[in-house]
């Protein structure tokens, strides 16, 4: 009797295992829930995405992944094969991309919708493709690769910066640029005094270059009244010179008279041109005269090349001038 209540003891919990193995079953595979099967075609990398991996669509999963295998062909291109419930209706402008299952290193086809496509909203029919696309972590690996070759470049850069010759002369260069900038600092201090007797200077120019119109003024008056006595002088001497030939014809009486007033003509012209000199260089009065070029027989002398047109012509005419202030008259 014991023997028969422990044999339908094993029964019981044989049959109620086998209902639980069935239960199981049914819900990882999805029930009797009708599906449609697509195609996922991907040229990038796969990694952690395994069969019966979930396909989720926003969020929900709508389906499962029933085969990954790779095509022989040189692109080597990724096919997924999933299987979506037929209830859901995909459109032409249906893209997959990878997800992670949290820290598990598992991966899932998470599909999106692009309704801006070209006939993005037309029904998708079964056994299509769908592309798959980069995802968030595809472009932020792809970044961080990219990121890594430059960083390798850039710290290759820097070694050859820092070596040990170039820092040698970095050394040397602060080290002059210290003695230069405490050279700089004597000579700021050497130099305060000649810019305040600059400063001082220059207020003494000031007040010198405001007694200058006062005194051009005076030169130009005085210029004025010793050209009008210049005038009169000429006259006075071209009198003395009727007067002299005058008094040549009669007997050559007035030989002294004659050369009293040459002279003073001569002085007059002499004077006249030291007023030019005044009228066109009046900071004489205050610096002196200008610088003479020497002349002939004068240590510096150098003689001028000959010239040809007006200036020859000019040249020519000043030997006459002289002859002619030599002889008294103009």
């Amino acid at each position: 009797m014991e023997s028969r209540s422990h044999a339908l003891s094993a029964g019981l919990f044989l049959l109620l295992l086998c209902i639980a193995l069935a239960v199981v079953s049914i819900r990882l595979t999805g029930g009797s829930t009708a599906t449609t099967g697509f195609v996922v075609e991907s040229l990038l990398p796969v990694t952690g995405l395994q069969p019966n991996a979930p396909v989720r669509l926003r969020g929900v999963d709508v389906g499962r992944v029933a085969a990954v295998r790779i095509t022989p062909d040189p692109t080597h291109t990724v096919l997924i094969d999933i299987r979506v419930d037929e209830t859901l209706p995909l459109h032409r402008g249906a893209y997959a991309q990878l997800g992670l299952l949290g820290v598990t290193g598992l991966s899932f086809v998470q599909l999106h919708e692009d309704d801006a496509m070209p006939g993005g909203s037309e029904p998708l029919a079964g056994g299509a493709r769908i592309p798959m696309r980069p995802s968030f972590l595809d472009a932020v690996g792809e970044a961080g690769e990219q990121l890594m070759k430059d960083s390798g470049r850039v710290i290759g850069r820097l070694d050859r910066l820092l070596s040990d010759q170039n820092l040698a002369h970095i050394g040397t260069t602060l080290a002059n640029l210290d003695q230069t900038s405490q050279e700089l600092a004597l000579l700021t201090r050497e130099a305060r005094p000649a810019i305040r007797n600059i400063a001082a200077l220059s207020k003494e120019a000031g007040v010198a270059m405001r007694q200058v119109p006062p005194a051009l003024a005076s030169v130009k008056s005085l210029a004025d009244g010793m050209q009008q006595r210049l005038g009169a002088v000429t006259q006075l001497g071209d009198a003395a010179q009727e007067l002299g030939a005058t008094g040549n014809a009669i007997g050559g009486s007035l030989p002294g008279l004659m050369n009293t007033v040459s002279d003073l003509s001569r002085s007059l012209r002499m004077l006249d041109r030291a007023l030019d000199g005044f009228e066109q260089h009046p900071q004489a009065l205050i610096f002196g005269p200008p610088y003479a070029a020497p002349g002939p027989g004068e240590q510096g002398y150098k003689a001028a090349l000959p010239q040809s047109g007006p200036a020859n012509a000019n040249a020519a005419a000043l030997p006459a001038t002289d002859s002619e202030q030599l002889g008294g008259g103009r």
